[in-house]
């Protein structure tokens, strides 16, 4: 992979829900929450997940999203692009996602 194709990257950090299986999770993340960013937000070019060990402190995964375009206006995409609910399957109350954004240096 050639990182100079690319803008930029951003960090999301997640949480699964306490009542809900890991498994279920990861399903959810990677065939219907990546799909649809993916397809509906355009400069994402390519997504690699990370996971801490069981029982560490949250949280509990961590999303590398690699950009081509400045982060402000994906970030701005991603909000406007109608996803889906992504709070039944995410611990908003003790542990909500964190999203930071990191433009390449010119």
């Amino acid at each position: 992979m050639d990182d100079t194709t690319y803008s930029g990257i951003m960090l999301v950090t997640t949480t699964p829900h306490p009542n809900l299986d890991e498994a279920e999770f990861n399903a959810w993340y990677d065939n219907i929450h990546i799909s649809e960013i993916r397809a509906r937000v355009a400069g994402i070019e390519a997504v690699e997940r990370f996971c801490t060990e069981a029982g560490e402190q949250p949280p509990r995964y961590l999303t590398v999203y690699r950009i081509s375009r400045p982060a402000p206006a994906i970030l701005a995409d991603m909000r406007a692009a109608g996803l889906s609910d992504s709070a039944p399957m995410l611990d908003m109350l003790n542990n909500p996602p964190t999203i930071a954004s990191y433009d390449a240096l010119a």
